[in-house]
C-alpha cells in the first residue's frame, strides 16, 4: 500500500488540539484553547479567568454550569456540568499569554498550564487524549465523569500518568550517535560501554525520564562531571562529560529537565570532543539483562543498553541473542547460530508496540517549512506474516534529495543533505504518535525497511507526518496520505 505527499505543513500545529476530546457538537479552538461551538466556549475555566469574570461584573454567571454531552450525543452521551460563556467574553478575559490567565506552563507536568491556588491546589488544565480520560475513569484511577473535565488535580494527573509507563525522551534532543555502545574501538582495549551523543546546537543533556539525582555530581578530572538519575522505575542512567551541573544530589528532576551542558570536556587523556557519554547502569523498568563482548580475547562486560527505549538509534543488535519479540519490549534469548529462530520470532514482531508510540509534542510539529520539489519522501505499508493473530502492518518508507541518494553531507560544496528524520502516524482516536525518530543519518541512506518491524498503529484516517531536517538547519514537513 504506497502513500502520496498530499501538502507541506505550514506555521506551527498545536498538537493538543489533534488529541482534545470535546463535547458533543463542538470542536477545540487552539488559540483559546478550550472547546467551542459557533458562539459559545466551553469550560471549566481557570480560577483565575472566573475570578476576572466576577471582577468584571458577571455575578453568578461567572461559575454557573451547562449539562454538555461526552462520548455521544444528547441522548447517547454522558452528561458533564460545566462552564459555558460567550466566546468572545472567554476571549477577552482568558488574557493573551501561552496559558489562560492564572495558569503557567510547568515543566513538572509536561510543560502543561498548571494553577495553583489556596483553595483548589494544584490543578493542570488539558486538553487530555482518550486514552488518558478512559484510563482515569478506569477502576484504578476511580476518576469519574470529572475526567472528561479539561481541568484535573495533580493528584489525578500523576496517577493516570504513572499508570501509562514512561515517555523517554532522548538524553540529549535532537542527539546523533558519534560511538556506539558496546563496540570496539581503537581506543583502548574494552568495549565502548556507552552511547556517544552529539547535536548542532546547544550541546545540552536532559533527563530521560522523571527521576532523581542518585549520585554526584562529581569532577572526573578530565573527564569532566558526572552524575547518575534514578527514574521513577528504579532504572538507573549515566552521564558523563559535563560542564558543571546546576544540580544537587537528591534533586527531583521532571522528564526533559536540564541536566547540564557539554562543552569543555573531555579534556586530553578521556577522549576528545565535547560529547555526552551515557549509560545504563541496571536492568531497571526493561528487565533484561546486561551484555558483554569480546574485543581482544578477554570478555569484558558493557551493561546494559542504553539505547532501548530509543528503537530506532538500534540499527543492529550488538549480540546475537537479543532480539525483540511479539507486541512488547520483552526480550527473549536465542542461541547463538540458530538465525531461522531468531527469523521466526522477528516474523510475529513488532519492534515496539504500537499502542505505546510516544505522543508528538507540540515542538516535533512547530515551525514545518514546505519541501523542496528535490526532497523526494516515499512510505509504504507491508503486511506481516499471514499465520499472526493480530493485525498488523510493517512501515517502509525513505527520504532523500534529488541527485543525492547515499546522501552525503559535504557543505563546503554546497552537498546538502538530512541530518534527521521522524515518522507519525494519527491513531484511530486523532492523536499523532511519533513511529521513530533517528538523527544518526547523515553521510548514509535514509531509509527504514519492512524488516525493521515498525508497525503502524490502528488508523482512523490513514494520515502520516513526515519530518526531516537537512544539514542548513531547515525543518520540512510533509503529510502523506493513503492512494
Amino acid at each position: 500500500m504506497n502513500f502520496k505527499i498530499l501538502a507541506a505543513l505550514g506555521g506551527w500545529l498545536w498538537v493538543g488540539a489533534a488529541s482534545a476530546l470535546c463535547p458533543w457538537n463542538t470542536s477545540f479552538d487552539s488559540g483559546l484553547g478550550f472547546c467551542t461551538d459557533t458562539n459559545n466556549a466551553f469550560g471549566p475555566f481557570t480560577r483565575g479567568m472566573t475570578n476576572q469574570c466576577t471582577s468584571a461584573g458577571g455575578g453568578p454567571a461567572c461559575s454557573n454550569t451547562v449539562s454538555v454531552f461526552y462520548n455521544g450525543t444528547s441522548t447517547t452521551g454522558i452528561a458533564v456540568p460545566v462552564q459555558r460563556w460567550a466566546k468572545d467574553f472567554a476571549r477577552s478575559v482568558r488574557g493573551t499569554a501561552s496559558c489562560p490567565r492564572g495558569a503557567s506552563a510547568n515543566t513538572s507536568f509536561d510543560n502543561r498550564c498548571v494553577e495553583v491556588t489556596g483553595s483548589f491546589g494544584t490543578e493542570v488544565y488539558g486538553p487530555f487524549p482518550q486514552t488518558w480520560i478512559d484510563r482515569c475513569r478506569s477502576a484504578q484511577i476511580g476518576g469519574g465523569n470529572a475526567c472528561f473535565l479539561n481541568r484535573w488535580s495533580s493528584t489525578v494527573y500523576n496517577s493516570v500518568k504513572n499508570s501509562l509507563g514512561p515517555s523517554w525522551r532522548l538524553p540529549m534532543p535532537n542527539g546523533f550517535t558519534t560511538s556506539d555502545w558496546c563496540v570496539c574501538r581503537n581506543i583502548g582495549t574494552n568495549p565502548h560501554i556507552g552511547w556517544d551523543l552529539v547535536n548542532n546546537g546547544s550541546m545540552t543533556s536532559v533527563a530521560i525520564e522523571a527521576g532523581t539525582v542518585s549520585r554526584g555530581p562529581t569532577l572526573n578530572g578530565s573527564c569532566g562531571w558526572e552524575l547518575e538519575i534514578t527514574d521513577r522505575y528504579s532504572t538507573k542512567w549515566f552521564y558523563r562529560h559535563l560542564n558543571r551541573p546546576n544540580l544537587v544530589n537528591g534533586q527531583s528532576l521532571a522528564a526533559g529537565a536540564t541536566v547540564g551542558l557539554h562543552r569543555d570536556y573531555p579534556g586530553s587523556g578521556c577522549g576528545s570532543g565535547a560529547h555526552l557519554h551515557f549509560e545504563r547502569l541496571n536492568a531497571g523498568y526493561f528487565g533484561d539483562s546486561s551484555v558483554s563482548k569480546n574485543c581482544t580475547g578477554t570478555v569484558r562486560s558493557c551493561n546494559w543498553d542504553p539505547r532501548k527505549p530509543f528503537p530506532s538509534f538500534i540499527r543492529t543488535p550488538v549480540v546475537s541473542t537479543l532480539v525483540f519479540s511479539d507486541l512488547n519490549e520483552s526480550v527473549e534469548t536465542v542461541p547463538e547460530g540458530q538465525a531461522q529462530g531468531q527469523a521466526q520470532i522477528l516474523a510475529r514482531a513488532c519492534r515496539l508496540d504500537p499502542s505505546r508510540y510516544a505522543a508528538a509534542s507540540d515542538d516535533d510539529l512547530r515551525d514545518l517549512l514546505a519541501p523542496p520539489r528535490e526532497l523526494e519522501v516515499d512510505l509504504a505499508l507491508a503486511p506481516v506474516a499471514a499465520n499472526l493473530d493480530f493485525d498488523a502492518k510493517h512501515l517502509a518508507a525513505s527520504a532523500r534529495f534529488a541527485g543525492n541518494p547515499s546522501n552525503q553531507c559535504e557543505a563546503a560544496r554546497g552537498q546538502n543533505c538530512l541530518i534527521s528524520w521522524s515518522l507519525f502516524a494519527q491513531n484511530d482516536q486523532g492523536e499523532w504518535l511519533r513511529v521513530w525518530s533517528d538523527a544518526s543519518i547523515r553521510n548514509s541512506p535514509v531509509s527504514m525497511d519492512a524488516e525493521a518491524a515498525f508497525c503502524a498503529p490502528a488508523l482512523r484516517s490513514g494520515e502520516f507526518k513526515m519530518v526531516l531536517k537537512d544539514l542548513r538547519g531547515q525543518r520540512y514537513g510533509v503529510d502523506l496520505l493513503r492512494e
